[in-house]
């Protein structure tokens, strides 16, 4: 049986990762990898009972210290493809909470989406500038011409079920989290990712703006709706946020909250795209969609590139007059007055064009030296070797133990095996794949690519 290379490629949030990391795997397995993909305390369990191979972790706080020296010590090697190194108010903040000095001694490399993090990370961690490697991220990759083909029938099904509508996609985590008791700032302390002096009153400082921001908007969508310039606002909530806040405030306004899917389905359906400093802003743009961000104060320090890469407004009138004159273009005339804000985002996200971010990170990961396995050694296949692997462990893996509370099943609710072999079939109908990799599915959160 033929040997190949191992990739372990978890997910933290299924709405923002799946496909990305979908069509990562699929062209790892082009280059002769075997991928095991799934929710990341599976994914994480697995491997610690398997061959080694090379671990893509999500972050590298100090608090994953501990976990990240075991999954060494079995082997692995780890490499680092953070999911908010895109959308962050300061490079020291940033390194400062993901980027722990401890969990930097394990990390063999870190895949950073562009220049602006990469020098952020030289100026605040520069003991690891050699382990550095710019890449880009693969959930832009399937929002690029040709690839985003995946979000068409989905995309489609929401206009025939919503008829036109304008898209609101929140990011007030900390103002407004899972836990309504939660205090962002001292749970920061408790994980050991900031200290209490400058660093805790920085994320003070985002917690007072976000709040504000998040009554702005409320006002904001409140006027937007009473003066019927538009057909129907649909709010999406970010992942992390406590989403029957948003159902209570705005069921007596007629405005619908939505969760299920991918934002990009939505805003691929969605008239335009409203955000308050979300990653959602930079996704938009790169789906030809006419995207606006609230922005109450334009000289704030928590202004960022995904507000500077959409058109930035403070009221209902000036929202209501950039939607006016957008309404009937169509994508490709959105397209192209967008060349200017793609050209200035490539600073941060390197992959707004091909070359595909998958194929930068796999050139990378590539030159790490791992010790090629059979199929039959990850439990997939039937020779003897596999069936004693699944008689050892009583059977095919069985999903984490760990206890899921309502906010990791809000995350991670599981995927069903079509969600990612339609994607792949479309890939590979699109010639964007050679053809689609084969599946075994052990379970709905976790499953291998080969």
């Amino acid at each position: 049986m033929t040997k190949r290379r191992l990739l372990y490629l978890p997910i933290e949030t299924k709405a923002r990762e799946l496909l990305g990391k979908t069509f990562l795997a699929a062209r790892a397995v082009e280059r002769g990898w075997i991928v095991v993909m799934g929710a990341h305390a599976d994914t994480r369990k697995f491997m610690l009972d398997h061959p080694a191979g090379v671990y893509v972790e999500t972050n590298i706080p100090d608090a994953k210290a501990a976990r990240l020296e075991q999954v060494h010590a079995a082997g692995h090697r780890i490499v680092n493809l953070c999911e908010e190194s895109i959308v962050y108010a300061d490079g020291r903040d940033y390194c400062t909470r993901k980027l722990g000095l401890d969990s930097l001694r394990w990390t063999d490399m870190l895949l950073v989406p562009g220049e602006r993090n990469a020098e952020h990370i030289h100026t605040y961690r520069p003991e690891c500038g050699d382990k550095v490697a710019i890449t880009g991220n693969p959930r832009f990759d399937t929002l690029l011409p040709g690839v985003r083909c995946v979000y068409n029938h989905e995309a489609e099904a929401i206009r025939e079920t919503f008829g036109r509508f304008i898209l609101v996609n929140t990011n007030f985590g900390r103002p407004n989290p899972f836990r309504p008791a939660d205090d962002p700032v001292a749970k920061l302390i408790a994980r050991g990712m900031i200290a209490e002096g400058s660093e805790a009153d920085f994320i003070r400082r985002h917690v007072d703006f976000k709040r504000w921001q998040m009554q702005g908007l409320q006002d904001l969508l409140r006027d937007l709706a009473a003066s019927g310039s538009v057909e129907k606002i649909v709010i999406r909530p970010h992942p992390v946020e406590n989403h029957d806040v948003w159902r209570e405030w705005g069921k007596p306004l007629n405005i619908d909250v939505r969760f299920e899917g991918s934002a990009n389905n939505w805003m691929m359906a969605a008239d335009a795209v409203v955000h308050p400093g979300c990653t959602t802003g930079i996704e938009g743009l790169l789906l030809d969609r006419a995207v606006f961000s609230y922005v109450p104060d334009a000289d704030s320090e928590f202004i960022g590139e995904q507000d500077r890469a959409s058109v930035c407004v403070s009221n209902a009138e000036e929202l209501s007059n950039g939607l006016a004159r957008v309404r009937g273009l169509d994508q490709q005339d959105v397209r192209k007055g967008l060349t200017a804000q793609r050209e200035r985002l490539r600073r941060s996200v390197v992959n707004v064009e091909q070359p595909f971010a998958a194929d930068r990170i796999l050139d990378n990961v590539d030159r790490l030296d791992m010790r090629p396995v059979r199929l039959d050694e990850v439990g997939v296949g039937g020779g003897f070797l596999s069936r004693l692997l699944r008689v050892g462990r009583r059977g095919a893996p069985q999903p984490s133990n760990a206890k899921k509370d309502e906010r990791t099943i809000q995350k991670f609710p599981g995927v069903a095996e079509e969600e990612i072999r339609a994607p792949l079939a479309q890939w590979a109908d699109a010639a964007i794949l050679s053809q689609a990799p084969q599946i075994t599915r052990f379970h709905d959160r976790l499953w291998v690519l080969h």
